[in-house]
């Protein structure tokens, strides 16, 4: 099969539709943007397409860079297929074993400022400087585990926190949070008890975001399934309000539980009660996540 087929100028003009370089390397253009695919079988036999990233094409010379850029790629790709792996599957790995790297350095750090507080801790106490740093800090390498999925790990050091220290909205939440992530026997209940204990320790944002969605999980799991919803449908709106970003752990565990309520009640259902959510007042959803919900528990069922 002929491959190379482009030249720089074809790249540079290109506008709708889809431009083949040989050897299952497409420019994909829509208007003005262009996309590099690479379309392959892989070793299971599915065929798969696998993005390359833009074109750039702002000049001639720009689009030839990027035509040479993308044909190194394919070819670097074509080799992992020979060897019998899949591109796809090399490049999530590969992503994975990044972040858990870099997760990991998240968690050295947060070490590091623990034990910066252990070392001068006298210091710091003449100077009057407050005691729960070094809960924040120890909160803050619980957190890490947690994304890192070292649950037990996390709910013993948080759960260590509370019992040397003020119970802080930060640790009662993040102690929410991982019963919640982790849901096991009674965590779900727990995570419902602490997080309505969290609620007035915590600034406004971090209500209205961060511990209504564990809310929304909490519920989801227990078996509630419309007010889970709601409630990550009313946090989703509130985070994207304030430009914040959702954190990749909480997003995965978000995605699961909607994957889950879309598979149990149809995808339009659980949709529409997400837009509910998102249309209420953070008031509102609070009422529906603690007032209304942790007064009375009802035993669990499946969502």
């Amino acid at each position: 099969m002929a491959i190379e087929i482009l030249k720089a100028l074809q790249v540079k003009q290109a506008r709708d539709g889809e431009l083949s370089d040989g050897g299952g390397l497409l420019l994909r253009a829509c208007g003005d943007a262009a996309n590099w695919v690479l379309r392959y079988t892989a070793p299971s036999g599915k065929r798969r397409e696998m993005g390359l990233g833009p074109v750039r094409r702002s000049s001639l010379a720009a689009a030839g860079e990027s035509l040479t850029i993308a044909r190194q790629e394919a070819q670097r790709h074509r080799v992992i297929l020979q060897q019998g792996s899949d591109p796809i599957d090399m490049r999530r790995k590969a992503a994975a074993e990044a972040k858990a790297l870099a997760l990991e350095g998240a968690l050295d750090a947060a070490w590091q400022q623990h034990e910066c507080y252990c070392e001068d801790r006298a210091d710091r106490a003449e100077r009057g400087f407050p005691v729960f740093v070094q809960a924040i800090a120890l909160t803050n390498v619980a957190t890490c585990e947690t994304a890192l999925g070292r649950y037990d790990l996390a709910i013993e050091r948080l759960e260590g926190v509370l019992k040397q220290h003020q119970r802080l909205g930060l640790t009662l939440g993040n102690l929410a949070r991982t019963l919640a992530f982790r849901n096991g026997p009674g965590d779900v209940d727990r995570a419902l008890a602490l997080g309505s204990e969290a609620w007035p320790l915590l600034r406004r944002q971090q209500r209205a975001t961060w511990l209504l969605e564990i809310m929304g999980v909490a519920h989801a799991r227990r078996g509630a399934p419309e007010l889970g919803a709601r409630l990550i449908g009313h946090a989703r709106a509130a985070r994207a309000q304030a430009g914040e970003v959702e954190r990749p752990a909480t997003r995965r565990v978000i995605a699961a539980v909607l994957e889950e309520l879309r598979a149990r009640h149809g995808q339009s259902q659980v949709d529409g009660w997400c837009a509910a959510g998102a249309a209420l007042n953070d008031d509102e959803a609070a009422w529906l996540a603690f007032e209304s919900a942790t007064s009375n528990l009802r035993p669990p069922v499946a969502c």
